[in-house]
Parts: structure tokens; sequence; C-alpha cells
């Protein structure tokens, strides 16, 4: 259903013109939302990792079959998920960079 102004969004859809105001999270300091950040980054990067080997043998399979269409693709995917890996790596580094200037030199 395409939203037009002419018609009423169903309820399910309505979007409030002002959210509440967003308290800070009282519980926690910055570095351990910082740490969990970091650590979702870097369980993203092995799943990502795990699916690119997964796509290799689906490449493997296509060259088994003789089949070149397929095997270009899956390079293509698997180059797109390298360049992605690499951006994940540098955000990584970069949440630990601001840890690192939170709680000094010993936070890894």
């Amino acid at each position: 259903m395409i939203y037009s102004p002419s018609r009423a969004a169903p309820a399910a859809f309505v979007i409030p013109l002002a959210l509440p105001p967003r308290m800070p999270d009282q519980t926690h300091d910055p570095t351990e939302h910082l740490e969990r950040a970091r650590d979702l980054v870097w369980e993203a990067i092995q799943r990502l990792e795990e699916a690119q080997r997964v796509l290799f043998r689906a490449g493997d399979c296509y060259v088994a079959q003789v089949n070149g269409d397929g095997v270009r693709n899956v390079i293509e995917v698997t180059e797109t998920m390298a360049d992605m890996s690499g951006d994940l790596t540098q955000c990584h580094i970069e949440i630990g960079k601001i840890g690192k200037r939170e709680r000094g030199p010993h936070w890894r």
C-alpha cells in the first residue's frame, strides 16, 4: 500500500510527530556500551567470514558443474563481502580507539 497524504494510514503505521525525550542510560557507563558494540562488530565479522566460506563452497560446486555464470556471481558477492569485512574491521578498530581514549591504554 502506498502512503498518500489524502488517505489515513492504518493504525499500525501511525508515527508520532514528536518522540518523547530519551533519557540517557544511567545503569552503564559509556565504556560498557563501547565494549558491547565492539563485541557485536567482532561477531558480525566472524559471521561474514563464515558466510564467505559457505559461498566459496557454492563456487566450488558451480565449477564442478561447469556453470560459469554461477562462479562469476559467487566471486562478485564474495568480493563485496570482503569489502564489507574490511569496513567492519575498520569500525572495530575505531570503536577500540574510542574506548582507549575513554579508559586509558589498558583497554583491548
